[in-house]
């Protein structure tokens, strides 16, 4: 998550022209850039719970991926307290 904070920082400020350009100057792909932005769509409390994550605790990051997509975050809310039980 913090990753994709500083990601869409750098992007905002022009350092990075898009995400082509963050994953040359990290030597991450494409892909895994666009996943890691994805996460920026997370409704802000999710986001905020991802980043207070104990360094012990697992989270199935597929799941995050799939929560990430959904449009409201009404929905998001829902599917992550299900996943976090």
């Amino acid at each position: 998550m913090a990753m994709a904070i500083r990601c869409r920082q750098l992007m905002e400020a022009g350092v990075a022209a898009d995400q082509a350009a963050l994953a040359a100057a990290t030597g991450m792909t494409r892909a895994w850039i666009t996943i890691v932005m994805r996460l920026t769509l997370l409704a802000s409390d999710i986001q905020e719970e991802l980043l207070h994550l104990e360094p012990d605790e697992e989270i199935d990051q597929h799941a995050v991926q799939r929560i990430a997509r959904m449009l409201s975050w009404r929905e998001q809310r829902a599917a992550w307290k299900a996943l976090r039980g």
